[in-house]
């Protein structure tokens, strides 16, 4: 699998102007498991270029990789909602909030991304550590 397979030229060029962003697409370019990952789940390059924003991005990547399939997937979280939930600060409490917390019948998950890209999530969602 080749990167360009998921991000269209012009998404490798503005991922290029990010922080680190020679190492961003260098780092996608080298690890074929989790392109093999993203393309299977429909991850397209603006998802892409979502998730790798700021601090943490190799980590989120990572995430993606190896649990969005029996974690956001599973639980009816799209790409566009995952990419939307790992872009701001407190991603990965985020998503232990939803892998522990999450309860379909109170919120759908297009109701807790449009929670959780709020600075006030937590109060929106009923949030208790």
């Amino acid at each position: 699998m080749k990167l360009e397979e998921i991000l269209t030229k012009p998404e490798i060029s503005e991922i290029k102007k990010q922080y680190e962003g020679e190492d961003k697409i260098i780092y996608l370019s080298r690890n074929s498991s989790l392109l093999e990952i993203l393309a299977i789940n429909y991850f397209n390059g603006y998802h892409v270029s979502q998730i790798v924003v700021g601090k943490g991005w190799k980590d989120k990547l990572d995430w993606v990789r190896d649990n969005y399939e029996t974690v956001l997937k599973l639980k009816g979280f799209n790409p566009y909602q995952t990419a939307k939930i790992l872009y701001g600060k407190e991603w990965y409490e985020k998503i232990q909030w939803i892998e522990n917390k999450y309860n379909p019948s109170n919120n759908n998950p297009e109701q807790v991304r449009k929670a959780m890209v709020k600075k006030n999530w937590k109060e929106d969602l009923g949030y208790a550590a």
